[in-house]
């Protein structure tokens, strides 16, 4: 068997983690600097072909997926002791728990082979149906908060809300930027013949909003909008409703599914667009969508890859993004505010030129993952103070 090793971390995500930037960027990070990394995740419906990149340092074993329903449960208590199996073999120093439904494994894995706990949290609890199955996943995510070595929220909305949940008073926030060697110069020259404006990430309603497509309606032909990305589980047939609406208003050759993308290739699209679609709904119930600055990996990515941003005009937002100088905002569900800020975009090729580089020069010297990652990097060579109340 293993010694255990301190530069041995262990993944583990009911889901799938290729469809996670910032695992990717942290694992990557590990590695670079000597760490052996091991994932333990799941297939997830959508983004079951995103994969995170392997190689000496980097593997990953998934469990195959099961759908809804009693079986579901089952393959789940099954796939907490598959975790501790390979967690015995493998001999972490580290367990990174990142969802609700990893904390039953970290917990379980922590007590039986020891090794201490990061608890990376990227999207707050969805509702669970079952009482009886949230009480105890709840239950679980408070210990394993507790008796995490530091917790770890992508925004400063959602660690608010973390502390008051699970009681952990120091909380690290870690924005979803992407690494330094993303931030590329774009290479569309925004000529004038073609602009593309850009979509990528899940899918859902809202995200990008219908109306969208009336706005690309109205707007000259040479406007295309290119889609990347994937409908999560609660949300199948929102590109065919999205296709529907083009195709009605007779824009579906101005429209361009892609699918999902690795990040590589989504990276290079990126670079190869115009103007990103950051778009919220501004008045939903959704607390994840209240609190996504700093959590949307996509108004990031377009950055690096120099793109301006068109934002929801919500307070936050503009402050952050349109008051910097990065793009602009807009009402998401208003056709007319959408034609008119996208056309004072596309009238002025050097003005969205400036913004873009202004980005891109942001995520070089600020917002990028390795300075981001620094509070978890400390902690995890030893360099602070745990974070446990």
């Amino acid at each position: 068997m293993k010694q255990r090793g301190e530069r041995r971390i262990l993944y583990v995500q009911y889901t799938n983690p290729g469809a996670y930037p910032p695992l990717q960027h942290s694992s990557q990070l590990l590695a670079e600097a000597g760490w052996d990394v091991l994932f333990l995740g799941t297939g997830a419906f959508g983004a079951d072909c995103l994969k995170v990149p392997e190689n000496d340092r980097v593997r990953v074993e998934k469990f195959a997926w099961c759908g809804s329903g009693w079986r579901q449960k089952v393959h789940f208590l099954l796939f907490c002791m598959w975790c501790l199996w390979r967690a015995i073999c493998f001999r972490p120093g580290w367990i990174y728990a990142s969802d609700l439904f990893s904390c039953p494994a970290a917990v379980l894995i922590r007590f039986v082979a020891r090794g201490r706990i990061i608890y990376h949290e990227h999207d707050l609890p969805s509702a669970v149906s079952s009482g009886l199955l949230r009480s105890v996943l709840y239950t679980l995510r408070k210990r394993c908060a507790q008796s995490a070595s530091l917790c770890v929220v992508p925004s400063y909305g959602r660690a608010s809300l973390f502390r008051a949940e699970v009681g952990v008073t120091k909380v690290c926030v870690v924005w979803n930027c992407p690494r330094t060697a993303d931030a590329t110069p774009a290479v569309s020259e925004n000529a004038g013949d073609t602009v593309r404006l850009l979509y990528h990430g899940s899918i859902a309603p809202g995200r990008p909003p219908r109306e969208l497509i009336d706005a690309l309606a109205a707007l000259p032909d040479k406007v295309r909008l290119v889609l990347v990305g994937y409908e999560t589980v609660g949300s199948r047939g929102y590109i065919q409703d999205i296709l529907a609406r083009a195709e009605i208003l007779g824009v579906l050759h101005r429209i361009e599914y892609l699918g999902p993308k690795q990040r590589a290739e989504m990276m290079a699209i990126c670079a190869a667009c115009d103007i990103g679609i950051a778009l919220i709904p501004t008045s939903s119930p959704d607390l994840n969508l209240k609190t996504l600055l700093g959590a949307s990996n996509k108004v990031f990515d377009y950055l690096a890859g120099g793109l301006p941003v068109l934002v929801p005009a919500l307070p936050d937002w503009e402050e952050l993004f349109v008051k910097g100088g990065y793009g602009r905002s807009c009402v998401p569900d208003d056709v007319q505010d959408l034609t008119k800020t996208i056309a004072s975009l596309i009238a002025d090729p050097q003005g969205m030129r400036r913004m873009g580089e202004r980005g891109r020069l942001q995520v070089l010297t600020e917002w990028n993952y390795e300075r981001q990652f620094v509070p978890v990097w400390r902690m995890l060579h030893g360099l602070q103070q745990e974070a446990n109340p």
